[in-house]
């Protein structure tokens, strides 16, 4: 579809048509100009766009559509981020919380701008469902808005404001225009209801005129001295109102100064730009270029904004990127429209091919980006697993090979619940009677309740066990006697990284402390281990022990006598339980080892390397008991490399 070098200015109350065409000379251009009021708004639209293709002012083909500062709307944002593309990632969120709407309401064109504390965000937008409507309406005419901007951009060309601070006040019929431009780029946009229509309504009612006379004597009266004075009431009061719309474009940007650039049909009135230099003591200038667009001065004043995007179009520059058509919005070509001017078959050959071709490239970068993925997961896992970067993909196989059966540095062993269970049961005295009503293993805890024959038995238990791999931290809990047993519950931590406590030494659990030492505890008997030879004498009642020491002789009666007091002490030992029940709670608890953390992998590293697969039979003892089902058991953490999250630093659990 052909370009027409031509604009079409749009307002809620009006549409302009601007088209520029090549002038006798070469090199220069002369302006086609159409201006048309829409009575009905938006809805009148259709209507008039039908009359202007009719009148062959408009044609099928891309125009740029420029919108009033009604239909656009500006929001400045900070962000925080440098890098342009997570601002634009994060752009609709930052938007959600600024609008009154929803981000999904309005079409966006952003401008950043790269600061040292952060990235400064120039959101320009206008209502989807308004910019749609009008898309849809030049559509079905096959007019390509290719291109739509803001209209007040266009007054001011850039070479004029390269450098310093400049302001524009593009003066409309119904509403003024504020742009604020910094070093050639633009930095702020607002709008200001109220323009040269006040004026025409202030003549009216002052000297009892209709619309077209208003009109008449505020364009050209002010060229007598007898015009300027009854121009002057109403000029002084639109003065004010401007001088108002200065101010808050200068507060808005926080600058002290600025150069003051006027467009608009309104700027034209006599002493306006006088009388607003001298109340806001500022350089006040009229914008527009004199040339072959624009003869003559007003009309390089009042059409500035309009023949400026034009100039753009035929020389360059402007103030891109703002473009509003942006997003699911954004202007594409139909191939259909392209392939017109072709013949039917050459152009179905060319589109076929073009769809082959298309393909073809797009199959390949499907496959690069495949490769790609794969290759960073690679890296990623050859890092995570192997600890090892940069090497190529051979290298890290078998570095992940070597890890994953145990033969690297960084070994993954396999280790489960059923192995601790069974280092559990080797690691019970054989001599020690034992019955496990409850076992809870996880990830990252242990449990055990049971019951045993004495107190002294449940210490040597905990003593027995503390001595087992992966189990840190052990404690008993709780301690009570039920009858003639013992009810104890032990809880602890699983941690494989943590170096097991020493066996210690201690006598054995059926050994009774009050019987001598030559006497072996059987069952709950003691005998002695030499019997005296005669009762003669004071060193016949004296026997051996194991140590080499001698004991005084105890009978069998005496033998049973203490058994019964060292239960007795046992008793007294107790602690009274409203069910009187007696509770022994152990005063001393261990705490948490500060497990080593890898700080390359952010993974706990053991002391050393653990062995994963210990040669112990499982269960190989007959006095362990445990419970008919245990269904609570649960996969452990890899020995020696636990990843998941460390429980608090008691390793205390609630008691039952």
């Amino acid at each position: 579809m052909a370009a027409n070098l031509g604009l079409i200015d749009l307002s809620p109350r009006r549409i302009r048509v601007l088209r520029a065409e090549p002038a006798e000379v070469r090199g220069e251009y002369r302006l086609i100009r159409r201006e048309e009021l829409l009575p009905s708004g938006f809805d009148s639209l259709p209507e008039v766009l039908d009359r202007l293709l009719a009148d062959e002012v408009l044609s099928a083909g891309r125009w740029q559509l420029s919108l009033s500062g009604g239909l656009v709307s500006f929001h400045r944002l900070h962000s925080p981020l440098k890098d342009l593309r997570k601002v634009r990632l994060t752009l609709e969120f930052e938007l959600e919380n600024a609008l009154p709407f929803r981000s999904e309401e309005v079409v966006v064109s952003p401008l950043l701008r790269r600061r040292e504390d952060g990235t400064d965000i120039l959101a320009f937008l206008t209502r989807r469902d308004r910019l749609e409507g009008l898309l849809e309406v030049f559509q079905e005419r096959r007019i390509e808005t290719v291109q739509v901007v803001p209209s007040s951009f266009g007054a001011v060309s850039t070479a004029l404001t390269a450098s310093g601070r400049h302001l524009l006040l593009d003066l409309g019929r119904d509403q003024i225009d504020i742009v604020a431009i910094e070093d050639g780029e633009i930095a702020g946009y607002s709008s200001l209801s109220g323009g040269g229509e006040q004026v025409t309504q202030m003549l009216r009612r002052s000297h009892l005129l209709d619309v077209g006379e208003a009109e008449h004597a505020k364009c050209f009266e002010g060229q007598t001295e007898e015009g300027r004075a009854a121009l002057s009431p109403a000029v002084e009061q639109f003065s004010d109102h401007v001088q108002r719309a200065l101010r808050g474009g200068l507060r808005s940007m926080a600058w002290p100064e600025a150069h003051v650039h006027l467009s608009g049909g309104a700027a034209l009135l006599t002493g306006l730009v006088e009388g607003l230099a001298e109340r806001s003591g500022l350089r006040v200038d009229i914008a527009g270029t004199i040339d072959s667009l624009t003869p003559d001065a007003a009309s390089a004043c009042s059409l500035a904004a309009e023949v400026g995007h034009l100039r753009a179009q035929l020389q360059g520059g402007g103030f891109q990127p703002i473009n509003l058509r942006a997003g699911d919005l954004a202007h594409t070509t139909d191939v259909m429209k392209a392939l017109q001017g072709f013949r039917p078959l050459a152009g179905w050959a060319a589109a076929i091919c073009f769809l082959l071709l298309m393909q073809f490239f797009a199959g390949i970068s499907v496959k690069d980006a495949r490769a790609g993925r794969f290759e960073s997961a690679r890296r990623n896992a050859c890092a995570t697993i192997a600890g090892i970067e940069g090497a190529n993909a051979l290298q890290c196989l078998a570095a992940m090979r070597e890890t994953i059966t145990g033969t690297g540095v960084g070994d993954i062993p396999r280790f489960d619940a059923v192995d601790l269970l069974s280092r559990i049961s080797q690691a019970v005295p054989a001599n020690l009677e034992v019955k496990l009503d409850d076992i809870r293993i996880d990830e990252r805890s242990l449990r055990l309740v049971g019951t045993t024959t004495g107190f002294q038995q449940a210490r040597s238990l905990v003593d027995a066990l503390s001595s087992v791999r992966c189990i840190a931290g052990l404690r008993s809990d709780k301690t009570v006697k039920k009858g003639d047993r013992v009810m104890f519950s032990l809880s602890g931590r699983v941690d494989c990284s943590v170096e097991p406590k020493p066996v210690s030494v201690q006598k054995p659990v059926g050994e009774n402390p009050l019987a001598p030492a030559g006497a072996q505890a059987v069952g709950n008997s003691a005998k002695p281990a030499v019997a005296p030879a005669s009762n003669t004498g004071p060193t016949d009642h004296l026997v051996e022990s194991s140590g080499g020491e001698k004991q005084p002789y105890q009978s069998p009666a005496q033998a049973e006598k203490e058994r019964l007091r060292s239960d007795q002490s046992d008793r007294d030992k107790a602690i009274e339980e409203p069910d009187e029940d007696e509770v022994m709670e152990d005063e001393e608890k261990e705490g948490f080892e500060e497990p080593m953390i890898d700080p390359a992998r952010g993974l706990i590293m053991p002391n050393v390397i653990p062995d994963p697969y210990p040669g112990i039979a499982p269960f190989p003892g007959n006095t362990l008991k445990l419970p008919g089902g245990i269904g609570n058991v649960m996969r452990l953490p890899e020995d020696g490399l636990t990843g998941g999250t460390v429980p608090p630093e008691d390793g205390s659990e609630d008691e039952e």
